[in-house]
């Protein structure tokens, strides 16, 4: 009860990350937004098939359903093209990387890797292999809660260095005016994640549908499940071991990122489920009641 899991806790950001990637791939000269990618369930690279989530496949889709559908082999292969020091790059833009509050709570930096990272943490080689997992907010990378909450309040606001405080100044009310424009980005890929976000909680394809708002205020965000464990490919082949089977501390963390409202958002929030299964099952809904709580107390 004494660790504040908001500032110290860190957990893999899962398929959160995969907006960082968006953010990266506006760097590239030749990425197309409305390019048709074709998931079939999984993405083969070298002796390896990396596997998306929905096992069937998404089917042909662009990056804004990639976002709201979370679909895995599409980041896969856009972040192989953008490369992990552009990804690592944007990450730490919008915040990821950086203790916040640290004069008032013990809190941590997580963990953005880079090519260099691993050489010197390791002697070894940044592989492609790396560049794939990295891609979908797992392998190295770690994140706090409130660096989250960080990154998709700046995304929120259109790239403002929004920074969190505990007590206001006399010539600061935390709205996004008090805070500097931040450089080094696109701003066609906020618009185009915002886009995939909303579609993620008020299309019914997108990820966190149950939990969009019976009001015509609306909320956005993203859903992200992140693994604690390997699956190896015999469990793959026998089948997945459901989460609820799985002794607690193996289930996966459930995670989710957002806004409220869709329009001139006042509130971004992050919310991990340490261990909770599904992004969508466990930490949407909780932000849905936090929505609704907000609606009636102070919009």
């Amino acid at each position: 009860p004494l660790f504040h899991r908001a500032s110290m806790g860190t957990y893999p950001p899962g398929s959160i990350f995969k907006l960082i990637v968006v953010l990266a791939a506006f760097e590239l000269k030749d990425f197309d937004q409305n390019e048709k990618y074709f998931c079939n369930g999984g993405f083969k690279f070298g002796d390896q098939i990396f596997h998306c989530w929905n096992e069937k496949g998404h089917g042909f889709i662009d990056c804004e359903d990639a976002i709201a559908m979370s679909c895995d082999c599409y980041f896969y292969d856009l972040a192989l093209r953008v490369g992990i020091d552009n990804i690592s790059k944007l990450a730490k833009v919008f915040g990821l990387g950086v203790p916040y509050l640290d004069d008032i709570f013990a809190s941590s930096a997580g963990l953005i890797p880079t090519k260099k990272w691993k050489k010197n943490k390791y002697n070894l080689v940044w592989t492609k292999s790396d560049t794939i997992v990295a891609a979908i907010g797992q392998g190295f990378a770690l994140t706090s809660p409130l660096q989250l909450a960080v990154m998709i309040g700046r995304i929120a606001t259109d790239g403002k260095e929004i920074n969190p405080i505990i007590i206001k100044s006399n010539n600061n009310t935390n709205n996004p005016s008090d805070f500097k424009q931040m450089k080094g980005f696109n701003q066609d890929a906020i618009d185009l994640i915002k886009k995939g976000i909303f579609k993620a909680v008020n299309d019914p394809k997108g990820t966190a549908f149950l939990s969009r708002l019976n009001s015509k205020k609306v909320m956005c965000g993203k859903t992200a499940t992140s693994q604690v464990r390997r699956i190896s490919m015999q469990e793959r082949e026998t089948g997945i071991i459901k989460n609820e089977e799985l002794p607690l501390e193996q289930r996966d963390h459930a995670l989710f990122v957002g806004y409220y409202p869709y329009k001139n958002p006042k509130y971004a929030f992050s919310i991990v489920v340490e261990h909770g299964g599904s992004g969508s099952k466990s930490a949407a809904p909780i932000a849905k009641n936090i929505c609704n709580k907000l609606e009636k107390i102070f919009l």
